[in-house]
């Protein structure tokens, strides 16, 4: 995956997507229909996610890339937008956020470079059936109180591929201990990607990125 993805209009999210979203207590054509349409999210960018406060699940606006809480240098951004999910829950900066602080990514679409280069030929890759997707992030609250994400991938040092979570482990990731975050991340979900030329190009590759994480 490439430093970017999409989330495009709420009548994207079709079946059980939508009843997933119903049994969390969101409405997914009012919620994701107030914050509009994101043909292009790019680290930096603010962008839909679910994640709990108070624990109840709810959507809210989020800076791609993650801040520590005693940082409010934006420019880390770029440095954050990926983490290990493996390593992330025995690494300092992301191990209580694993624990307390997890959420789930909307996306209806993302970028993928062929050959794992970056280059003008950027495929969009977007589900068979027009589903929405929804990656696994943990979140932060900086020291100026921004808050901000990092989506969880494998294979970080090469074709960096997000996690998705199956919509029926949604809840479990959201709200459930850390042995059943581990249960949702394991579980793998399967997608069936169907790939597209894109009018838009990531700015630099995800793996090139990551390299230089805070922690």
């Amino acid at each position: 995956m490439e430093a970017c993805y999409e989330l495009m209009p709420p009548w994207a999210v079709t079946g059980g997507a939508r009843s997933a979203l119903r049994a969390l207590g969101i409405d997914a054509r009012a919620a994701l229909g107030a914050y509009g349409v994101f043909p292009r999210i790019e680290p930096g960018s603010y962008a839909p996610v679910v994640c709990c406060v108070d624990g109840h699940p709810s959507l809210h606006g989020k800076r791609w890339g993650m801040l520590p809480g005693w940082s409010d240098r934006l420019t880390l951004a770029a440095r954050t937008a990926f983490v290990d999910a493996e390593a992330a829950p025995e690494r300092p900066a992301y191990r209580e956020a694993f624990v307390h602080r997890r959420c789930l990514v909307p996306a209806t679409g993302f970028l993928v470079a062929p050959g794992g280069e970056a280059s003008e030929g950027s495929l969009l890759a977007r589900p068979v059936r027009g589903r929405l997707l929804c990656m696994a992030g943990l979140w932060n609250r900086s020291g100026d109180g921004v808050l901000s994400y990092s989506l969880l991938a494998r294979g970080i040092d090469n074709d960096c591929d997000p996690v998705f979570i199956a919509p029926d482990a949604w809840a479990s990731w959201l709200t459930g201990g850390a042995d059943e975050a581990w249960q949702a991340l394991a579980g793998r979900a399967t997608v069936e990607l169907r790939y597209y030329p894109s009018p838009h190009r990531a700015s630099m590759t995800a793996r090139m990125r990551t390299g230089g994480e805070y922690a």
